[in-house]
Order: structure tokens, then sequence, then C-alpha cells
């Protein structure tokens, strides 16, 4: 069964939150925009509102769906692991503060830490960024160890 999740990237200006995700976690030492699983009766735009509000704090408004991206692994084709809902939000209130998923920090958009970032991410980010809308399957082997293909449409 497919797990639906969302991930936003809260941008100030020229710079976006990341996440670096505390060991033992699923992604565990990697840096990632905040989100995280939907829950049964909620919409992908009540999950993101919930999981930036539990991860870093920040209360999001009107956060701007980007697109789609589904991830596949063990060589997998038919049925997607994960199906992430993207979103930026410009607009927030708040100061960020830590959580139990990890450590925050503000990063300029043209240095992000890529290769401390999941590899499908140096694909699509900044179309992302740049404000286009994506939908995406990335295929990797084993548990996520390595990406081995992947289609990208950007809208």
């Amino acid at each position: 069964m497919t797990i639906l999740a969302t991930s936003c990237h809260i941008t100030s200006g020229n710079l976006v939150l990341l996440l670096r995700k505390r060991e033992g976690l699923f992604g565990g030492g990697k840096w990632d925009p905040p989100g995280g699983k939907i829950k049964l009766g909620e919409s992908p735009e009540e999950c993101v509102v919930r999981e930036i509000s539990e991860e870093t704090g920040l209360k999001i408004t009107d956060p701007d769906g980007r697109g789609v991206l589904h991830y596949y692994k063990d060589d997998q084709r038919e049925t997607p692991d994960w199906t992430v809902y993207l979103f930026v939000a410009q607009r927030f209130r708040g100061t960020p503060s830590e959580s139990r998923e990890g450590t925050l920090r503000w990063f300029r958009t043209d240095e992000l830490p890529l290769e401390e970032m999941w590899e499908d991410y140096r694909y699509w980010y900044r179309h992302l960024l740049d404000g286009r809308k994506l939908e995406g399957g990335f295929y990797f082997s084993g548990n996520f160890e390595k990406l081995r293909e992947h289609w990208l449409k950007v809208l």
C-alpha cells in the first residue's frame, strides 16, 4: 500500500528552511523539507499545515501545491511505496523551533547541501523553487539506497 505524504519548501526571499532528520528516523541524517504522512481523512493541504506546525512551530498560510512525486524501491514498477505532494509556503507566522524530528536551518536556494539530501532532489528542486509544477517518478534500488532511473514532467 502506498504511503501518502507531503513536503513543504518554506521560503523567505532566497532562503529555504530544511530539516535534518534525526538518526533512527526514516531519512535520518539527511536534509529535507519538512512534511509528513497524510492521516486517514486528511487532505494534502490539511496535512502540510499540520506537519509544518508540528515539525517547525510555524503556522503557514496559503500553501501552494506544486505537484506530486512517486517513489519506488527494490526496482518495483507498479505501485509506488511513497507518493509525496509538494508545496511551497512563502507566508508564515512564528519562529522556527526544533522538534523531535530534527534540526532546522535556513539555506540559500543556490547553496543547498545536495550531497546530504535524497538523490532525486537535484533533479527537481530548482523547477519547484522557480515556480513550476511537477510530476515525477523515482526508482531506487534496495531500501532507497541508490537512484536507478527517473522520469520528470515539468508543467
